[in-house]
């Protein structure tokens, strides 16, 4: 009885260590960021539909996911993260966004001997879009979409630490005029203890700007930096994300998930972000054998909400 006492007591009392530390820690991030954060207009850069996480485990969420990215989708959210993976996966996911549009995500990631490689291949799709010209006058209908190839590569540095990187090449639609560019993801991942990690990722570097008119424009590039902590005991991962956007002010989110038996996982979370776009998230998992299902909901206020699903299968 003692014994079993004393295990209690030690596993409340590191879950009241780690909480205080994602809570510090992310109130220094939160503080440090936004002082440094350089807004340079809200959406000024093209591609914006890379910033639309995947995979409805992370937006559930909150899509706070840097220091935490254990599965295939660290092929969007922290390249780093695929060099702790030991088995093939493949995955998909489709989001139903507000105002009628629609985005899929799909990949696939191999081990190799000294690393992690894989791809990946996103789209975002709008229906038919309502035309004007200068006197207001209907044009007609056109349509819009957006398409991201990534080839990507993660691989262990020592014990503790893993980085990795991802090359991506976009391409956006609106009517008759196309642009494609090129982008570079580089994230790295420090593990502290057995428990608890660090993440960082800078998305969407600009290798080649995208034109779609007369205009070349950059990619909206990111720094997120992250910490996350387990408490294996009870099934429970924490983690909680600062973001800086090239084109806006700094933003947090924060998310948890508990697991029951292994099998059936609920999440919540806190998703940051400009122009009041915070909310809270939610959703669920369910995995069997080799295969997981999972379900995310996020609110975006009088605009609607948004649902993702997702389909991993390990092999």
């Amino acid at each position: 009885m003692t014994i079993a006492i004393h295990k209690h007591n030690d596993m409340a009392a590191r879950i009241i260590a780690i909480l205080a530390l994602i809570f510090i820690v992310s109130m220094l991030l939160v503080s440090i960021l936004t002082t440094t954060a350089a807004a340079g207009g809200v959406a000024t850069k093209s591609g914006q539909f890379l910033k639309i996480g995947a995979g409805a485990r992370a937006m559930a969420m909150g899509g706070a996911q840097v220091a935490l990215a254990d599965d295939a989708y660290a092929l969007y959210w922290n390249p780093a993260g695929l060099s702790n993976i030991k088995r093939r996966e493949a995955i998909f996911s489709y989001m139903f966004h507000v105002q009628d549009m629609k985005m899929g995500y799909m990949g696939i990631i191999t081990p190799r001997k000294k690393g992690v490689m894989g791809t990946s291949i996103s789209y975002l799709t709008h229906d038919d879009i309502p035309g004007y010209d200068h006197a207001a006058k209907s044009t007609g209908s056109f349509e819009a979409g957006d398409v991201a190839i990534d080839v990507s590569y993660g691989q262990k540095i020592g014990k503790k630490y893993s980085a990795g990187g991802n090359i991506k090449i976009v391409s956006e639609r609106i009517d008759s005029n196309q642009g494609i560019g090129i982008g570079l993801d580089l994230g790295g991942m420090f593990r502290m203890n057995k428990y608890t990690s660090m993440g960082a990722v800078l998305r969407n570097v600009t290798l080649k700007g995208l034109q779609l008119d007369k205009k070349k424009e950059i990619l909206p590039t990111t720094l997120t930096v992250g910490v996350a902590c387990q408490v294996p005991e009870i099934d429970l991962n924490l983690a909680c994300d600062a973001t800086i956007p090239s084109d806006n002010n700094a933003f947090l989110n924060c998310g948890v998930e508990y697991s029951y038996q292994h099998n059936l996982t609920a999440r919540l979370g806190v998703r940051g972000g400009p122009a009041n776009d915070s909310a809270f998230t939610a959703g669920f998992g369910y995995g069997f054998g080799l295969f997981s299902l999972d379900y995310a909901m996020e609110p975006f206020g009088d605009l609607g909400s948004s649902h993702h699903v997702s389909v991993q299968y390990r092999f």
